[in-house]
């Protein structure tokens, strides 16, 4: 009985040591944009910018003018183009739309609507993904912005956003905005070990059973 106890514990143990986990990681990227605000570069949208990692998924947690991108005025439409340096499998992608908002009012109205995406691998012609539709931003500083998943992107270097249009509510000035896109490889599985806490609880709980079962038999 004791050795059954034991083989049970250890076998539990085991599987707990390797519970696999899905995952997906984050593919670096540079962006460029047929147009540009002065202080508000395209750049922003892939840097990281306004975006807390303590979360998960990440929240936009800026809604001032530093961290995002838009186009010059009264320009409803615009182009941006991400290039991985690299061709990547791409699982799905996440956006985080125009989220700022000030004294005088919200201006979620200038972010991506209706959004063509084509992929290219290195050398390759440009692939049609599809009609997409960004949906608005919040103006809350927890946005986590719009996850799209199951892409099955093979061996893409370039993504193209083709901006077709904006939400248009209140101030819009005629610009077109985003505040963050990240793109992600497939989700895997790997072994996912715990940390030395659990391993303590684990051996102690282990210790303790046996122990108990000492005095009982």
């Amino acid at each position: 009985m004791r050795k059954n106890l034991l083989l049970t514990l250890l076998l539990l143990s085991v599987s707990i040591l390797f519970v696999p986990q899905a995952y997906a990681a984050l593919i670096a990227a540079d962006a460029v944009a047929n147009s540009s605000w002065y202080t508000l570069p395209v750049s922003l949208i892939v840097d990281g910018s306004g975006l807390n990692n303590g979360t998960n998924p990440p929240t936009h947690s800026s809604t001032d003018w530093s961290t995002s991108w838009e186009t010059m005025p009264y320009q409803y439409s615009a182009v941006v183009t991400f290039d991985f340096h690299q061709n990547m499998n791409v699982g799905s992608f996440r956006v985080w739309n125009f989220n700022m908002v000030n004294g005088n009012g919200s201006y979620t109205g200038r972010g991506s609507k209706d959004v063509s995406i084509f992929t290219q691998a290195d050398g390759g012609e440009w692939v049609d993904r599809g009609l997409y539709l960004f949906p608005e931003a919040p103006g809350l500083d927890s946005y986590t912005g719009n996850l799209f998943t199951d892409q099955e992107w093979q061996d893409v270097r370039y993504v193209r956003f083709d901006i077709h249009s904006i939400w248009g509510e209140g101030d819009t000035g005629g610009h077109t905005g985003l505040s963050e896109v990240q793109f992600y490889t497939p989700e895997e599985t790997e072994p996912t070990v715990p940390e030395p806490a659990t391993m303590f609880l684990l051996g102690s709980g282990l210790i303790g059973v046996l122990g108990l079962r000492r005095k009982t038999v």
